[in-house]
Protein backbone atom coordinates (compact mmCIF):
# COMPACT_ATOMS: atom_id res chain seq x y z
CA UNK A 1 0.00 0.00 0.00
CA UNK A 2 1.12 3.67 -0.90
CA UNK A 3 1.46 6.30 1.90
CA UNK A 4 -0.11 9.86 0.28
CA UNK A 5 0.03 12.77 2.42
CA UNK A 6 -2.80 13.97 4.55
CA UNK A 7 -4.46 17.30 2.97
CA UNK A 8 -2.93 19.22 6.20
CA UNK A 9 0.65 18.10 5.03
CA UNK A 10 2.46 19.59 2.34
CA UNK A 11 2.69 16.58 -0.57
CA UNK A 12 6.35 17.31 -0.85
CA UNK A 13 8.48 17.82 2.18
CA UNK A 14 11.60 20.38 2.28
CA UNK A 15 14.83 18.99 1.24
CA UNK A 16 16.32 19.41 4.85
CA UNK A 17 12.85 17.48 6.35
CA UNK A 18 13.06 14.96 3.89
CA UNK A 19 16.89 14.13 4.32
CA UNK A 20 16.03 13.67 8.02
CA UNK A 21 13.29 11.40 7.34
CA UNK A 22 15.61 9.65 5.19
CA UNK A 23 17.77 9.54 8.09
CA UNK A 24 15.48 8.14 11.12
CA UNK A 25 14.13 5.05 8.53
CA UNK A 26 17.80 4.49 7.61
CA UNK A 27 18.52 4.19 11.61
CA UNK A 28 14.88 2.23 12.50
CA UNK A 29 15.01 -0.18 9.60
CA UNK A 30 14.80 -3.10 12.27
CA UNK A 31 10.86 -1.73 12.00
CA UNK A 32 10.27 -2.74 8.45
CA UNK A 33 7.31 -5.56 8.10
CA UNK A 34 9.00 -9.02 7.37
CA UNK A 35 10.29 -9.10 3.89
CA UNK A 36 10.90 -5.67 3.27
CA UNK A 37 13.62 -3.26 2.98
CA UNK A 38 13.77 0.33 2.49
CA UNK A 39 14.88 0.45 -1.00
CA UNK A 40 11.53 -1.28 -1.99
CA UNK A 41 9.95 2.60 -0.77
CA UNK A 42 11.25 3.94 -4.47
CA UNK A 43 10.29 1.46 -6.81
CA UNK A 44 6.90 1.19 -4.68
CA UNK A 45 5.77 4.58 -4.96
CA UNK A 46 7.31 4.88 -8.91
CA UNK A 47 5.27 1.95 -9.46
CA UNK A 48 1.66 3.09 -8.19
CA UNK A 49 2.53 7.22 -9.04
CA UNK A 50 0.41 6.33 -12.76
CA UNK A 51 -2.36 5.32 -10.45
CA UNK A 52 -2.50 7.13 -7.14
CA UNK A 53 -1.61 10.67 -8.35
CA UNK A 54 0.37 13.84 -7.77
CA UNK A 55 0.76 13.38 -4.46
CA UNK A 56 2.38 10.23 -4.78
CA UNK A 57 4.74 11.52 -7.27
CA UNK A 58 5.89 13.95 -4.85
CA UNK A 59 6.07 11.90 -2.17
CA UNK A 60 8.30 9.21 -4.14
CA UNK A 61 10.29 12.28 -4.92
CA UNK A 62 10.73 13.45 -1.66
CA UNK A 63 11.61 10.29 -0.37
CA UNK A 64 14.09 8.79 -2.16
CA UNK A 65 16.18 6.66 0.07
CA UNK A 66 19.81 7.77 -0.93
CA UNK A 67 21.32 8.95 2.58
CA UNK A 68 22.90 12.11 3.36
CA UNK A 69 26.50 12.62 2.62
CA UNK A 70 27.02 13.32 6.27
CA UNK A 71 24.96 11.56 8.80
CA UNK A 72 26.24 12.70 11.52
CA UNK A 73 26.10 16.45 10.61
CA UNK A 74 22.58 16.22 9.75
CA UNK A 75 21.90 14.23 13.36
CA UNK A 76 23.99 16.60 15.32
CA UNK A 77 22.27 20.07 13.45
CA UNK A 78 18.93 18.16 14.68
CA UNK A 79 20.16 18.21 18.27
CA UNK A 80 21.23 21.43 18.26
CA UNK A 81 18.13 22.77 16.82
CA UNK A 82 15.99 21.21 19.37
CA UNK A 83 17.63 22.09 22.07
CA UNK A 84 18.13 25.28 20.92
CA UNK A 85 14.39 25.63 20.54
CA UNK A 86 13.62 23.77 23.82
CA UNK A 87 15.40 25.93 25.63
CA UNK A 88 14.10 29.10 23.97
CA UNK A 89 10.37 28.00 25.25
CA UNK A 90 8.88 29.12 28.37
CA UNK A 91 8.65 26.29 31.31
CA UNK A 92 5.07 25.51 30.83
CA UNK A 93 5.10 25.55 27.37
CA UNK A 94 8.01 22.66 27.09
CA UNK A 95 4.99 19.91 27.75
CA UNK A 96 4.25 17.72 24.67
CA UNK A 97 1.16 19.16 24.10
CA UNK A 98 2.08 22.84 23.80
CA UNK A 99 4.90 21.50 21.14
CA UNK A 100 2.46 18.61 19.21
CA UNK A 101 -0.38 22.17 19.01
CA UNK A 102 2.68 24.36 18.08
CA UNK A 103 3.34 21.53 15.63
CA UNK A 104 -0.26 21.41 13.81
CA UNK A 105 -0.77 24.79 13.96
CA UNK A 106 2.10 26.13 12.24
CA UNK A 107 3.40 23.27 10.54
CA UNK A 108 6.40 25.28 8.89
CA UNK A 109 7.91 26.08 12.48
CA UNK A 110 10.86 23.58 13.54
CA UNK A 111 8.25 21.53 15.47
CA UNK A 112 5.69 21.47 12.51
CA UNK A 113 9.14 20.11 10.29
CA UNK A 114 10.44 17.80 12.79
CA UNK A 115 7.08 16.33 13.77
CA UNK A 116 6.63 15.68 9.61
CA UNK A 117 10.30 14.52 9.38
CA UNK A 118 8.94 11.66 12.12
CA UNK A 119 6.12 11.27 10.36
CA UNK A 120 7.98 10.34 7.03
CA UNK A 121 9.99 8.14 8.25
CA UNK A 122 7.32 6.12 9.62
CA UNK A 123 5.62 6.22 6.00
CA UNK A 124 9.28 5.14 4.99
CA UNK A 125 9.11 2.18 7.40
CA UNK A 126 5.60 1.13 5.56
CA UNK A 127 3.86 2.20 8.58
CA UNK A 128 -0.08 2.88 7.19
CA UNK A 129 -0.95 6.71 7.76
CA UNK A 130 -3.09 6.75 10.81
CA UNK A 131 0.05 4.23 12.32
CA UNK A 132 2.79 6.98 10.87
CA UNK A 133 0.68 10.27 12.26
CA UNK A 134 0.32 8.30 16.04
CA UNK A 135 4.36 7.35 15.68
CA UNK A 136 5.00 11.18 14.89
CA UNK A 137 3.44 12.22 17.62
CA UNK A 138 4.88 9.76 20.12
CA UNK A 139 7.86 10.93 19.11
CA UNK A 140 7.34 14.31 20.19
CA UNK A 141 6.23 13.37 22.92
CA UNK A 142 9.12 11.23 23.90
CA UNK A 143 11.30 14.37 23.03
CA UNK A 144 9.66 16.64 25.27
CA UNK A 145 9.68 13.87 28.14
CA UNK A 146 13.41 13.54 27.78
CA UNK A 147 14.55 16.94 26.66
CA UNK A 148 16.19 16.61 24.08
CA UNK A 149 15.96 14.55 20.34
CA UNK A 150 17.57 11.45 19.92
CA UNK A 151 17.29 9.88 16.63
CA UNK A 152 18.19 6.91 17.68
CA UNK A 153 15.66 5.89 20.03
CA UNK A 154 12.35 4.55 18.78
CA UNK A 155 9.12 6.15 21.12
CA UNK A 156 8.31 2.96 23.67
CA UNK A 157 6.68 4.41 26.59
CA UNK A 158 3.07 4.73 27.05
CA UNK A 159 3.28 8.00 28.11
CA UNK A 160 4.45 8.55 24.44
CA UNK A 161 2.05 7.30 22.92
CA UNK A 162 -1.22 7.75 24.78
CA UNK A 163 -2.50 10.80 27.59
CA UNK A 164 -4.70 8.33 29.11
CA UNK A 165 -3.75 6.40 31.99
CA UNK A 166 -2.06 2.84 31.34
CA UNK A 167 -5.45 0.44 31.66
CA UNK A 168 -4.52 -2.30 34.06
CA UNK A 169 -5.92 -6.07 32.90
CA UNK A 170 -8.94 -6.89 34.58
CA UNK A 171 -7.97 -10.62 35.38
CA UNK A 172 -3.72 -9.89 35.09
CA UNK A 173 -2.49 -13.11 33.71
CA UNK A 174 1.29 -14.50 34.13
CA UNK A 175 3.20 -15.57 30.81
CA UNK A 176 0.84 -18.27 29.26
CA UNK A 177 4.08 -20.23 27.79
CA UNK A 178 3.15 -22.31 24.23
CA UNK A 179 -0.43 -21.73 23.04
CA UNK A 180 -1.49 -23.93 20.38
CA UNK A 181 -4.79 -22.69 18.37
CA UNK A 182 -6.82 -25.92 18.05
CA UNK A 183 -9.74 -26.77 15.49
CA UNK A 184 -11.69 -28.84 17.40
CA UNK A 185 -12.41 -30.34 21.14
CA UNK A 186 -10.76 -33.25 20.96
CA UNK A 187 -7.49 -31.57 20.00
CA UNK A 188 -8.02 -29.97 23.34
CA UNK A 189 -8.78 -32.87 24.92
CA UNK A 190 -5.20 -34.05 23.44
CA UNK A 191 -3.56 -30.84 24.57
CA UNK A 192 -4.90 -31.35 28.00
CA UNK A 193 -3.94 -34.70 28.25
CA UNK A 194 -0.25 -33.67 27.23
CA UNK A 195 -0.48 -30.82 30.21
CA UNK A 196 -0.13 -28.07 27.99
CA UNK A 197 -0.95 -24.66 30.09
CA UNK A 198 -2.75 -22.87 27.33
CA UNK A 199 -5.29 -23.71 24.54
CA UNK A 200 -7.10 -21.63 22.23
CA UNK A 201 -10.66 -23.54 20.55
CA UNK A 202 -10.77 -22.38 17.06
CA UNK A 203 -13.83 -23.70 15.88
CA UNK A 204 -15.14 -22.67 12.58
CA UNK A 205 -19.00 -23.47 11.81
CA UNK A 206 -22.15 -21.66 10.97
CA UNK A 207 -24.26 -24.07 12.82
CA UNK A 208 -25.03 -22.95 16.17
CA UNK A 209 -25.12 -26.35 17.46
CA UNK A 210 -22.20 -27.84 16.59
CA UNK A 211 -20.71 -24.87 18.27
CA UNK A 212 -22.55 -25.05 21.54
CA UNK A 213 -21.15 -28.97 21.40
CA UNK A 214 -17.66 -28.41 20.14
CA UNK A 215 -17.48 -25.63 22.61
CA UNK A 216 -19.17 -27.55 25.78
CA UNK A 217 -16.76 -30.85 25.55
CA UNK A 218 -13.60 -28.59 25.23
CA UNK A 219 -14.71 -27.21 28.59
CA UNK A 220 -15.37 -30.13 30.04
CA UNK A 221 -11.76 -31.79 28.56
CA UNK A 222 -10.19 -28.89 30.33
CA UNK A 223 -12.43 -28.40 33.85
CA UNK A 224 -10.12 -31.49 35.68
CA UNK A 225 -7.38 -29.37 34.47
CA UNK A 226 -4.69 -26.69 34.92
CA UNK A 227 -5.46 -25.93 31.22
CA UNK A 228 -6.64 -22.12 30.38
CA UNK A 229 -9.08 -22.66 27.76
CA UNK A 230 -10.05 -19.70 25.47
CA UNK A 231 -12.77 -19.72 23.03
CA UNK A 232 -12.21 -17.54 19.71
CA UNK A 233 -15.01 -15.32 18.74
CA UNK A 234 -18.16 -17.61 20.42
CA UNK A 235 -18.59 -15.26 23.42
CA UNK A 236 -21.81 -16.28 23.88
CA UNK A 237 -21.64 -20.08 24.20
CA UNK A 238 -18.12 -19.68 25.41
CA UNK A 239 -20.10 -17.61 28.22
CA UNK A 240 -22.52 -19.99 29.07
CA UNK A 241 -20.32 -22.99 29.21
CA UNK A 242 -18.34 -21.45 31.72
CA UNK A 243 -15.18 -21.77 29.50
CA UNK A 244 -12.11 -19.83 30.85
CA UNK A 245 -11.44 -17.21 28.56
CA UNK A 246 -12.43 -15.73 25.01
CA UNK A 247 -10.00 -14.56 22.51
CA UNK A 248 -11.74 -11.68 20.37
CA UNK A 249 -9.97 -10.20 16.90
CA UNK A 250 -10.86 -7.10 15.80
CA UNK A 251 -14.02 -7.39 14.07
CA UNK A 252 -15.31 -9.46 17.13
CA UNK A 253 -14.57 -6.57 19.83
CA UNK A 254 -16.50 -4.17 17.72
CA UNK A 255 -19.55 -5.61 17.86
CA UNK A 256 -19.32 -8.00 21.05
CA UNK A 257 -20.85 -6.63 24.84
CA UNK A 258 -17.42 -5.46 26.19
CA UNK A 259 -18.71 -4.48 28.92
CA UNK A 260 -20.65 -7.98 29.95
CA UNK A 261 -17.60 -9.52 28.94
CA UNK A 262 -15.42 -7.53 31.51
CA UNK A 263 -17.68 -7.89 34.43
CA UNK A 264 -18.11 -11.48 33.91
CA UNK A 265 -15.29 -14.35 35.24
CA UNK A 266 -14.40 -14.74 31.97
CA UNK A 267 -10.64 -13.94 30.97
CA UNK A 268 -10.23 -11.69 27.76
CA UNK A 269 -8.03 -12.10 25.02
CA UNK A 270 -7.27 -10.06 22.25
CA UNK A 271 -5.61 -9.57 19.07
CA UNK A 272 -4.11 -6.83 17.55
CA UNK A 273 -1.62 -5.95 14.04
CA UNK A 274 0.14 -2.61 15.20
CA UNK A 275 -0.21 0.46 17.75
CA UNK A 276 -3.09 1.98 16.77
CA UNK A 277 -5.04 -1.43 17.41
CA UNK A 278 -3.05 -2.11 20.52
CA UNK A 279 -3.85 1.03 21.86
CA UNK A 280 -7.22 0.36 21.18
CA UNK A 281 -7.59 -3.01 22.61
CA UNK A 282 -5.58 -1.88 25.90
CA UNK A 283 -8.44 -0.06 26.64
CA UNK A 284 -10.50 -2.92 27.52
CA UNK A 285 -8.33 -4.04 29.79
CA UNK A 286 -7.77 -7.58 28.42
CA UNK A 287 -5.76 -10.57 30.11
CA UNK A 288 -3.50 -10.52 27.31
CA UNK A 289 -3.04 -9.44 23.88
CA UNK A 290 -1.41 -10.97 21.20
CA UNK A 291 0.64 -9.06 18.51
CA UNK A 292 1.21 -10.21 14.94
CA UNK A 293 1.18 -11.95 12.34
CA UNK A 294 4.64 -11.83 13.21
CA UNK A 295 5.67 -14.15 9.69
CA UNK A 296 3.74 -14.67 6.94
CA UNK A 297 0.69 -16.97 7.49
CA UNK A 298 -1.56 -18.49 5.06
CA UNK A 299 -4.20 -19.83 7.43
CA UNK A 300 -5.67 -16.38 7.72
CA UNK A 301 -6.22 -14.25 4.78
CA UNK A 302 -4.30 -10.51 6.38
CA UNK A 303 -5.32 -7.12 5.95
CA UNK A 304 -1.60 -6.24 7.12
CA UNK A 305 1.76 -6.98 6.18
CA UNK A 306 3.70 -9.53 8.30
CA UNK A 307 4.95 -7.40 11.11
CA UNK A 308 8.50 -8.90 11.96
CA UNK A 309 10.53 -9.36 14.90
CA UNK A 310 11.57 -5.60 14.92
CA UNK A 311 8.31 -4.22 15.25
CA UNK A 312 7.43 -7.06 17.68
CA UNK A 313 10.17 -6.18 19.93
CA UNK A 314 8.96 -2.46 19.91
CA UNK A 315 5.28 -3.83 20.36
CA UNK A 316 6.29 -5.48 23.66
CA UNK A 317 7.99 -3.06 25.09
CA UNK A 318 5.18 -0.35 24.83
CA UNK A 319 2.60 -3.17 26.29
CA UNK A 320 4.91 -4.98 28.86
CA UNK A 321 2.47 -4.39 31.43
CA UNK A 322 -0.04 -6.80 29.44
CA UNK A 323 0.69 -10.91 28.93
CA UNK A 324 1.92 -10.91 25.66
CA UNK A 325 1.22 -13.67 23.08
CA UNK A 326 3.48 -13.44 19.58
CA UNK A 327 1.12 -15.31 16.90
CA UNK A 328 1.31 -15.78 12.91
CA UNK A 329 3.78 -18.12 10.88
CA UNK A 330 5.92 -18.95 14.41
CA UNK A 331 7.70 -22.16 13.86
CA UNK A 332 10.37 -23.61 16.14
CA UNK A 333 13.30 -22.38 14.13
CA UNK A 334 11.89 -18.68 15.28
CA UNK A 335 11.09 -19.82 19.06
CA UNK A 336 14.12 -18.12 20.49
CA UNK A 337 14.32 -15.35 18.13
CA UNK A 338 10.22 -14.27 19.25
CA UNK A 339 10.92 -15.03 22.89
CA UNK A 340 13.51 -12.46 22.93
CA UNK A 341 11.63 -9.59 21.56
CA UNK A 342 10.00 -9.95 25.26
CA UNK A 343 7.12 -12.00 24.83
CA UNK A 344 6.20 -14.39 27.55
CA UNK A 345 4.06 -16.63 25.35
CA UNK A 346 4.29 -18.24 21.55
CA UNK A 347 0.66 -19.26 19.78
CA UNK A 348 0.64 -22.05 17.07
CA UNK A 349 -1.05 -24.15 14.84
CA UNK A 350 0.39 -25.85 12.76
CA UNK A 351 3.46 -26.64 14.56
CA UNK A 352 0.92 -28.99 16.55
CA UNK A 353 -2.02 -29.75 13.93
CA UNK A 354 0.13 -30.49 11.13
CA UNK A 355 2.70 -32.70 13.14
CA UNK A 356 2.64 -36.90 12.83
CA UNK A 357 3.35 -36.88 16.21
CA UNK A 358 1.59 -33.67 17.77
CA UNK A 359 1.73 -35.32 21.06
CA UNK A 360 5.15 -35.74 21.28
CA UNK A 361 5.93 -32.25 19.34
CA UNK A 362 3.53 -30.04 21.88
CA UNK A 363 5.74 -31.39 25.05
CA UNK A 364 9.16 -30.53 22.80
CA UNK A 365 8.01 -27.32 22.36
CA UNK A 366 6.97 -26.65 26.25
CA UNK A 367 10.50 -27.18 27.07
CA UNK A 368 11.36 -23.85 25.33
CA UNK A 369 8.82 -22.13 28.29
Amino acid sequence: MIHTSSSSKSPCPSPHVAAHARLLAHLHQDLLPFGWSLSGWQEATASAASTTGPASVSMAHGLMLDLPKDEQTLLQNWQDDFEHHFASLSAKKTHASELLHHAHQEPESFWGQMMESCRLAAVALFFEDDEATLISEAWMRSCARLGHFDARTWPDRWEDFSTMPLPQPSHPLPALGLYPVLPDAQWVNKMVDVGLPTVQLRFKSEDRQAIEREVKAAVRATESSKTRLFINDHWEVAMDAGAYGLHLGQEDFAVAPMEKIRQSPCVLGLSTHGYVEMLHAAKHAPGYLALGAVFPTTLKQMKTKPQGLGRLKAYASLMKPFSLVGIGGIDESQFKAVQACGVGSIAVVRAIVAHPQPEAQARHLMAYF
